[in-house]
């Protein structure tokens, strides 16, 4: 029942993406993703474009935001092609408005840099080592959140059973 916070941001293709302005055209999924290097990230996103024809019938959009640079969020554009949105939350404006913003301890930052090889600041920009806690919400067309699911263990994501659940409550467009 909350207000939705709106944003205006470029997407991956450089084209400015105004929430407001898509809830115009139906009710919108924003799922918060972590990175394409991220294995869960990645299941989830195969599912949710695997989802995305459901969605469509139900009028609604898919839009994805991580803190990946574009030339990375470009590169998860063509591993999951589909009519959906990648936005890079370059200064976490949106992740911190959805209140998903987290800063990684420098000590896990470390371990993911030293033992598991995986650079953070390659992906998301020099300094730049925050995530957002995976999460997704479900905003009608009047802007407000209907359904939402956030977990800190990133394993656990909004089954797409779920969203479908709440996207079918809303109030039918008109043709």
């Amino acid at each position: 029942g909350d207000d939705a916070p709106d944003f205006e941001i470029k997407n991956s293709d450089g084209k400015i993406v105004k929430l407001s302005e898509r809830l115009a055209n139906g009710p919108v999924v924003l799922c918060f993703f972590r990175g394409s290097w991220c294995p869960y990230c990645n299941m989830e996103m195969q599912v949710l474009t695997q989802s995305l024809p459901l969605f469509k019938k139900l009028k609604a959009q898919l839009i994805t935001v991580s803190p990946q640079i574009i030339e990375k969020s470009k590169d998860l554009k063509e591993k999951f092609p589909g009519a959906y949105e990648i936005l890079a939350d370059a200064d976490y404006a949106i992740a911190k408005s959805y209140k998903v913003y987290h800063e990684m301890p420098e000590e896990l930052t470390a371990l993911y840099r030293d033992k598991f090889k995986l650079d953070l600041e390659a992906y998301n920009g020099k300094g730049r080592t925050a995530l957002p806690v995976a999460g997704t919400f479900v905003v009608s067309r009047e802007g407000k959140i209907v359904a939402a699911f956030c977990d800190t263990d990133y394993k656990k994501r909004m089954e797409p059973h779920d969203i479908l659940l709440a996207l079918s409550k809303l109030p039918k467009l008109a043709k």
